[in-house]
């Protein structure tokens, strides 16, 4: 459902690509998880006579993803100070500085946990917050954890602060964050987690279980037996880096000439794929329709309306061809700290079968 909290996730301005070598590299070392490269490369920027777009650039995604994300507040705040740089996530970081710190605990290496699919392609899950059961909809979309706010206030989460998030259209809305004391689902417990809440219209489904815990472990996502694996992951070299980013998931997806296309993983969303309109030039000729569409994201009432469409395009992923009808294409493009993305693919694109995330490994897998 793409739920972003991060604010280096924005609608691209012209002027705004940077294209000098040595951001690019620091970018791709970022995309691919080489991580102490993409810091030193990243720091190196920020503290030389750069021109101030790409100095400035630099220093947000530096502080953003690498720190701010990674829930690194007290090196946030140095750096950030040492810089004379705040990004707009400096008083969030200074909030969360003063809690308790996350623990989490995996009971055993490998959880199952069973799902429900809801609405054809969310899998749900029960957890308990605060002792109290809530459904969640796993999703690598949503950066933080998320509840409804009704559910927040039968729970008794600990409110922190009012602040504004991205929903799945893009638009900013209402939210707030609070400290939910523990989160337990079948043998992973996790304590003192930032939690978000706004107003969600999603039926049956009381919030997301976001990409701030699912990126710590190996998860497989079963859809036709409805099952759900939680693993310890095991660092392994040999393993192809094809899940990219930080914040948020992006899968290396190839076009037709093997150009690499980023298309953001969303397991919260049950479409199969959405397409930017950069990312549709990227592909080859294609032909533009519209059709009716009617949904809801966080902060928003259900709506209908029509929207543009694509009405055919191919694309490889992990390997295999796959071929899309009926895209919908977004209405702007986005940019990830300067990088633009080409799309999204949604839960529906892969409900035939079992799917894999790796994140510490950088990893990516689907069988049907």
């Amino acid at each position: 459902m793409a739920l972003l909290c991060n604010p280096a996730f924005a609608t691209i301005q012209a002027g705004d690509t940077l294209s000098t070598s040595r951001y690019l590299n620091a970018i791709n070392h970022w995309l691919f998880g080489r991580t102490e490269a993409a810091h030193k490369a990243l720091r190196l920027i920020s503290s030389q006579d750069a021109v101030p777009v790409e100095r400035d650039a630099a220093r947000y995604l530096l502080l953003e993803e690498m720190y701010y994300w990674t829930g690194n507040y007290h090196q946030y705040l140095h750096l950030a100070d040492s810089m004379g740089f705040q990004s707009s996530s400096y008083e969030m970081a200074r909030l969360l500085s003063n809690q308790p710190e996350l623990r989490i605990h995996l009971r055993r290496d490998t959880l199952q946990v069973p799902f429900r699919l809801k609405h054809k392609a969310h899998a749900v899950v029960e957890v308990l917050i605060n002792g109290r059961v809530v459904r969640l909809a796993v999703d690598s979309g949503a950066q933080r954890t998320f509840i409804s706010n009704r559910t927040a206030k039968a729970i008794g989460l600990k409110k922190l602060s009012d602040i504004k998030v991205l929903n799945y259209e893009g638009q900013s809305v209402p939210a707030s964050i609070g400290l939910a004391d523990s989160l337990n689902l079948n043998g992973l417990a996790i304590y003192n987690l930032p939690v978000f809440s706004a107003y969600l219209p999603i039926p049956g489904i009381d919030g997301l279980l976001g990409w701030d815990v699912l990126r710590r472990f190996t998860i497989i996502i079963d859809y036709p037996n409805r099952q759900l694996s939680i693993q310890k992951s095991i660092p392994d070299s040999t393993l192809e880096h094809n899940l990219l980013g930080g914040s948020q998931p992006m899968l290396l997806v190839r076009g037709p000439s093997n150009n690499q296309l980023n298309f953001i993983l969303d397991t919260g969303s049950n479409e199969k794929l959405r397409i930017s309109p950069t990312g549709v030039t990227k592909i080859g000729p294609y032909q533009i329709g519209r059709k009716l569409s009617i949904g809801g994201s966080v902060g928003r009432l259900v709506h209908i309306g029509l929207e543009k469409q694509v009405k055919k395009l191919s694309i490889r992923i992990d390997g295999r061809q796959r071929q899309f009808r009926r895209s919908t294409l977004y209405k702007s493009d986005q940019v990830i700290g300067q990088f633009l993305r080409d799309g999204l693919i949604g839960a529906g694109a892969f409900r035939k079968g079992r799917l894999t995330l790796d994140a510490p490994n950088h990893h990516f897998n689907y069988v049907e």
